[in-house]
Protein backbone atom coordinates (compact mmCIF):
# COMPACT_ATOMS: atom_id res chain seq x y z
CA UNK A 1 0.00 0.00 0.00
CA UNK A 2 1.30 3.46 -0.85
CA UNK A 3 1.71 6.02 1.90
CA UNK A 4 1.13 9.73 1.55
CA UNK A 5 4.23 11.83 1.90
CA UNK A 6 3.94 14.97 3.98
CA UNK A 7 6.70 17.43 3.18
CA UNK A 8 5.79 20.12 5.71
CA UNK A 9 4.69 22.67 3.13
CA UNK A 10 1.18 21.28 2.72
CA UNK A 11 0.01 22.84 6.00
CA UNK A 12 2.09 26.00 5.68
CA UNK A 13 0.75 29.42 4.82
CA UNK A 14 2.50 31.75 2.44
CA UNK A 15 2.39 35.46 1.64
CA UNK A 16 2.50 36.70 -1.94
CA UNK A 17 4.33 40.02 -2.05
CA UNK A 18 2.93 40.85 -5.49
CA UNK A 19 -0.76 40.30 -4.56
CA UNK A 20 -0.31 41.16 -0.87
CA UNK A 21 -2.44 38.17 0.11
CA UNK A 22 -1.97 35.09 2.28
CA UNK A 23 -2.30 31.77 0.49
CA UNK A 24 -2.55 28.21 1.76
CA UNK A 25 -1.59 26.27 -1.33
CA UNK A 26 1.10 26.93 -3.88
CA UNK A 27 1.30 25.83 -7.45
CA UNK A 28 3.77 22.96 -7.95
CA UNK A 29 6.55 25.34 -8.99
CA UNK A 30 6.20 27.41 -5.76
CA UNK A 31 4.27 30.25 -7.32
CA UNK A 32 1.15 32.10 -6.24
CA UNK A 33 -2.06 30.53 -7.58
CA UNK A 34 -3.59 34.01 -7.90
CA UNK A 35 -0.94 35.82 -9.96
CA UNK A 36 1.68 33.11 -10.73
CA UNK A 37 4.40 35.23 -9.08
CA UNK A 38 7.30 33.50 -7.40
CA UNK A 39 7.76 36.35 -4.93
CA UNK A 40 6.32 34.41 -1.99
CA UNK A 41 7.33 33.98 1.62
CA UNK A 42 6.51 31.10 3.97
CA UNK A 43 4.78 32.39 7.10
CA UNK A 44 5.50 31.07 10.57
CA UNK A 45 2.85 29.04 12.34
CA UNK A 46 1.02 30.97 15.06
CA UNK A 47 2.24 28.49 17.68
CA UNK A 48 5.87 28.92 16.58
CA UNK A 49 5.51 32.70 16.55
CA UNK A 50 4.03 32.81 20.06
CA UNK A 51 6.80 30.61 21.45
CA UNK A 52 9.46 32.87 19.92
CA UNK A 53 7.83 36.02 21.29
CA UNK A 54 7.78 35.01 24.96
CA UNK A 55 9.48 37.75 26.96
CA UNK A 56 9.59 38.77 30.55
CA UNK A 57 10.38 42.04 32.29
CA UNK A 58 14.08 41.14 32.54
CA UNK A 59 14.31 41.29 28.75
CA UNK A 60 13.70 45.04 28.90
CA UNK A 61 16.18 45.90 31.66
CA UNK A 62 19.03 46.68 29.27
CA UNK A 63 17.00 48.89 26.95
CA UNK A 64 17.74 52.61 27.15
CA UNK A 65 14.74 54.77 26.38
CA UNK A 66 15.50 58.31 25.29
CA UNK A 67 12.64 60.46 26.58
CA UNK A 68 14.15 63.85 25.82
Amino acid sequence: MAEAVVDGTSMSRFFCHKCSIEIERLLPDYTCPNCASGFIERLENAEDHDANMEMNSEDFNDIDFDVS
